[in-house]
């Protein structure tokens, strides 16, 4: 079998292309603005934090509402096929990605769905075969695309898997690793498997390349990798794929553990260059002192400077052990205290582990394992750099009370004893029992064989450790000391040659994923007009570009996280500050995988986020937007969102959405209009004008301003029910609450019209004690009362949670100055 890797890379070559977005500013009907409402609402019900089968139940059937209001919208099948997911209805989920997928043919998420729909419709293991075959070849391979394709395979090869037909397994985990090498399941599965069967250091290093590419910002696959290459002595590659480990856990943590140091240590200086791997390991040291130092700062402010500047995060021991090998190897003025601090470490870690007392006896059985373990190799790596024996002798008879020492490791220490006490005939004679099946014991000959001026000898010795044990701390020194002995540093492995360079050949690309993520994926937001008017589609256009050479997948678990968050900074004009709008998460896996240099175009229409209340409610205040959006966003420690790993943020320019001045000539201007040609033509201005129609003169406003609200309010009443039924329903979900309107809910609450009716219950109804209720249950549409019955579980069901606001709050006015006892007409 032939491994496709790093072939894969030339997809840079390809076009540029885009997944536009629909540049339509068609105006919107009536029944488009009633189904923003119903969508905005489910979203909002959707969003509640403690969310029970009753309100998803709610946003579903809202949902359905929307799809029927406006059909041809993409939006609100997109955000029923997610409710569906999230409520395992998978009838709901394929009929929802069948219908997306006439609207919107490119969505590759609904063509997986509905693909796997198909298959699904199959109960045998051989018809789903055939069935996966059939839509893998041809024809229909071609109309699926790669990347859909590839997740089929996948699946098909799990099925063989499952049956034990392992060709087949082989073949279809090949098939899928080959049609899209972006297929994060796919490379992880050839790489966890092929591995295991494949005696080829080489193609398994392909295999892992794969996963690498699969998802550069996944740190389990980079330290597998860079373990990988130091297990065979590739220094210089392991080197590079840790120093991006080692960024990637920063950005993920704000720290690298203490293993991933070491090993990138080790990978440093087992390329040549110890000062540097001290210093890493100083650097970390320091970095993790501050940090406790500073949390103790907040926690304990009674501490003095002093104090807090005592106070040290203990080490690993392998760490400890590996930072006092490289202060002996570096002659380091402290190198006494930092082999002593091996002994500290090693203590700090058994207290840690002995501190959980309720453990079982196999839990303590291996607890006791680890510890004598660790006593074990403390206690010798101290006496090979010279440490203090008492505490060897410590650590030791710590390992003993545990777990008896083998001959060998008994041995092992005596041969070293004699060694550092120069009985050169004791030790060889001690350590040369065990050379074939103890590393250190061989470790110990050589050094033994130097010192008595076996220079041939001692070199045999230290260049057989560095071949069969490369990659820990043993074969490290033994390199060191080799390239002593020959004044060179020479290369000893034509394996470690061939793996560095297959390292060397991969992209620049790679070693920017944490440090530079701009430069594979950015995120550009701007709106398509700088002034909109309320109501209207609140537009704003982005783009989410990979500019990586090679293609990245989109998903939960993907190198392009599949939801965005968008932060709002809202400014009413009549506002001193900055309005608070919660976050808004935002879905965008419509793609399964973005090829090099490809951009993803979207428009979110922000009145179906949390500015839904501020836009719709404050429809004459106005408002001055920003919109910051993030890529790959994570939360930091005090929970605000900020770009991740590959993580990228963009903020659009300011853009207003204009309310409207209340005047006298406004108003008379409007209620002349209204009675020439009446609402119709303007829905969006005939809504405002309603909303004014709340205001109160103050109690020193002339005869004339009175008599002029007095008019406007009895014609808006009027004109109301002249409306078709869905202006009638979008007016009865943006009206704020007030007496003034009681006569146009009156009639949505006796009407026999189902859209009317139902956008009564949806905006209006509070309380699941509403008599409408029972007025809902003799509704002449059976859907109406079905609707009723599912709005009313979910009223209870929130209330039951405490989440009594489980809408948007539109008893308020909006605040155009202070609505009150004053005059805010102006005249």
């Amino acid at each position: 079998m032939t491994i496709r890797t790093l072939a894969i890379l030339l997809v840079f070559l390809l076009p540029l292309s885009h997944v536009a977005a629909d540049d339509s500013t068609a105006a919107e009907t009536p029944a488009q603005m009633l189904a923003i409402q119903y969508l905005a609402q489910a979203k909002q019900v959707i969003g509640i934090e403690d969310l029970t089968p009753e309100l998803v139940s709610l946003s579903i059937e809202m949902l359905r509402e929307a799809t029927r209001l406006d059909p041809e919208n993409p939006d609100h099948l997109r955000t029923l096929l997610d409710v569906a997911i999230l409520a395992e209805r998978r009838d709901l989920k394929n009929e929802s990605a069948a219908a997306l997928l006439v609207l919107d043919p490119q969505d590759q998420r609904a063509r997986l769905i509905d693909a796997n729909a198909r298959i699904d419709a199959h109960q045998t293991f051989s018809a789903r075969v055939a069935a996966y075959e059939s839509l893998l070849s041809g024809s229909e391979r071609e109309r699926l695309g790669d990347a859909v394709a590839s997740r089929l395979a996948y699946d098909l090869a799990l099925l063989h898997r499952r049956e034990g037909n392992s060709d087949e397994f082989v073949h279809w985990l090949t098939e899928a690793t080959v049609l899209d090498p972006s297929n994060k399941s796919a490379a992880a599965m050839a790489a966890g498997f092929f591995r295991m069967y494949v005696d080829d250091v080489f193609a398994e290093t392909e295999l892992l390349i794969n996963l690498l590419l699969a998802d550069p910002t996944d740190l389990q696959g980079q330290t597998i990798l860079g373990s990988h290459l130091l297990d065979h002595g590739a220094y210089r590659g392991a080197e590079r794929i840790y120093r991006l480990a080692d960024s990637t856990a920063r950005v993920n943590r704000n720290f690298t553990p203490d293993d991933l140091v070491a090993d990138r240590a080790l990978a440093i200086w087992g390329n040549g260059d110890p000062s540097r791997a001290f210093r890493i390991i100083r650097d970390h040291q320091a970095q993790r002192n501050q940090m406790l130092r500073t949390m103790v700062q907040r926690d304990r402010p009674d501490l003095t400077p002093l104090e807090r500047a005592q106070m040290i995060v203990p080490l690993s021991p392998t760490l400890a052990a590996i930072r006092a090998a490289l202060a002996v190897r570096l002659d380091d003025d402290q190198q006494t205290q930092h082999i002593r601090r091996i002994s500290d470490a090693t203590d700090q870690f058994v207290q840690r582990l002995t501190e959980d007392d309720e453990l079982n006896d196999r839990e303590r059985d291996e607890r006791d394992r680890e510890i004598a373990l660790v006593s074990l190799n403390a206690a010798w790596t101290m006496l090979c750099l010279g440490g203090d024996l008492e505490q060897v002798e410590r650590l030791l008879d710590q390992a003993r009370s545990l777990r008896p020492l083998s001959e060998r490791a008994e041995d092992r220490f005596r041969g070293w004893k004699a060694l550092r006490d120069g009985d050169l005939t004791q030790a060889i004679e001690v350590l040369k029992r065990h050379r074939e099946t103890d590393i250190a014991s061989r470790l110990g000959l050589a050094e033994a064989q130097l010192v008595r001026g076996n220079r041939q000898q001692a070199a045999r010795e230290f260049l057989s450790i560095v071949r069969e044990q490369p990659g820990n701390l043993v074969g490290i020194w033994a390199l060191d000391r080799l390239t002593e002995l020959l004044g060179q540093r020479g290369s000893f492995s034509s394996t470690a040659d061939e793996l560095n360079a297959l390292i060397a050949s991969l992209p620049n690309a790679i070693d920017r994923v944490a440090s530079e993520p701009r430069s594979l994926l950015s995120i550009q937001a701007r709106p398509l007009q700088t002034r909109y008017q309320t109501y209207e589609p609140i537009t704003v256009r982005f783009e989410v570009t990979n500019h990586a050479p090679f293609p990245l997948s989109v998903g939960r678990d993907a190198p392009i996280r599949s939801d965005l968050i968008l932060m709002h900074r809202a400014q009413s004009a009549t506002a001193q500050s900055t309005a608070s709008v919660p976050p808004q998460v935002y879905s965008i896996n419509r793609r399964l995988r973005l090829m090099p240099r490809e951009t993803l175009r979207f428009d979110v229409d922000l009145r179906t986020g949390p500015l839904h209340g501020p836009l719709t409610y404050d429809s004459l205040s106005g408002l001055t937007l920003r919109t910051r959006s993030i890529v790959n966003f994570d939360l930091t420690s005090s929970g605000a969102p900020a770009p991740g790993v590959m993580g990228s943020d963009h903020e659009t320019r300011p853009f207003r959405v204009d309310g409207r001045r209340i005047t006298s000539a406004w108003l008379e201007r409007s209620l002349q209009r209204f009675v020439e040609s009446g609402p119709n033509d303007d829905l969006h201005e005939f809504a405002r004008y309603s909303v004014a129609a709340t205001i109160e003169p103050g109690s020193d406003a002339p005869e004339q301003q009175r008599n002029l609200i007095r008019s406007v309010r009895n014609q808006v009443v009027d004109e109301s029910s002249n409306l078709p039924i869905e202006a009638q329903a979008w007016l009865l979900a943006v009206l704020p609450r007030s007496e003034v309107f009681e006569p146009i809910f009156d009639r949505a609450r006796n009407s026999e019209d189902r859209t009317l009716f139902m956008s009564y219950l949806t905006f209006r109804v509070r309380d699941a004690n509403n008599p409408i209720f029972d007025r809902a249950s003799r509704h002449n549409d059976p859907s109406v009362r079905s609707y009723a019955s599912t709005l009313r579980n979910a009223v209870l069901s929130a209330m039951e949670s405490d989440e009594t606001d489980l809408f948007e709050e539109i008893d308020r006015p909006s605040e155009p100055g202070a609505w009150g006892d004053q005059n805010v007409i102006e005249n």
